[in-house]
């Protein structure tokens, strides 16, 4: 069976455990910092031994740990899923907070303006380089998608789900849970620090963070954003609850609520 669908490889979540990607003259014009974001992408979705079909003027050999060559000539390479990754991670930058954006009829007009197309630029680069993060609706399934996320969540094949718990990673599936339930009874930032857990580019050490969105004058939205940052950046001045993570205190405080 073959499945043809819209994706957007740059923000929408890639199927994980692919045989092969063939993404040919298409790097070509990027810039070097999207065309890393990809390569990451690359390296998150192909199984180890999986295939990198590239365009005659594209090369991977900038990430000869991660992507062997096969085929040299026809820009053919190998997935090798132990390779070192370390220079394919998405630059991340402080974002102050979310903010809800209300929705607007959009006529033909001003899909032509300039202030249209800027603005479809500002998202899209909001969605690349923020901190890897997730807004999730009151059911726990994510609405949208920024930064590097693939470290923290992966799609499974099968049955499509966006649910948080069906596609967070196990090592942060306890963590996300309580912070979740904790901000949404209290109304307040809950951040879990210094949680181990693997990733593609080896195993690190991050914080994860549930802020809920408010509304200008109109309160709660719903809406919950859940950020992932590494625990060696210096911790931002924020309101709320900030913990060392304890997976005894957590489990504890999960049997209580």
């Amino acid at each position: 069976m073959i499945i043809f669908a819209p994706h957007n490889m740059l923000s929408d979540p890639p199927f994980g455990k692919l045989d092969l990607i063939s993404c040919r003259n298409v790097m070509i014009y990027f810039q070097p910092v999207l065309q890393r974001s990809l390569f990451a992408i690359f390296h998150s979705a192909l199984k180890n031994g999986g295939y990198l079909f590239l365009g005659k003027s594209e090369t991977a050999n900038e990430y000869s740990d991660a992507f062997n060559p096969a085929c040299s000539a026809e820009k053919i390479y190998i997935h090798n899923s132990a390779g070192k990754a370390d220079n394919l991670a998405t630059p991340m930058f402080n974002v102050p907070s979310f903010q809800p954006v209300q929705p607007r009829v959009v006529r033909m007009q001003d899909m032509a303006s300039p202030d249209f197309e800027m603005e479809t630029v500002y998202t899209r680069f909001l969605e690349n380089f923020m901190p890897a993060s997730l807004v999730l609706n009151a059911s726990n399934n994510v609405i949208h998608f920024f930064g590097n996320y693939m470290d923290y969540v992966s799609i499974a094949p099968g049955k499509a789900s966006f649910n948080l718990f069906h596609i967070i990673s196990k090592d942060l599936s306890l963590a996300a849970s309580t912070a979740l339930s904790r901000s949404r009874a209290e109304h307040a930032a809950v951040t879990y620090t210094d949680i181990l857990v693997d990733t593609s580019a080896g195993r690190r050490l991050i914080d994860l963070s549930v802020h809920p969105i408010v509304l200008p004058g109109k309160g709660d939205s719903g809406l919950t954003a859940m950020l992932f940052t590494d625990s060696s950046r210096p911790a931002a001045e924020e309101e709320g609850v900030r913990e060392k993570y304890d997976i005894r205190t957590v489990f504890t405080r999960t049997l209580r609520t």
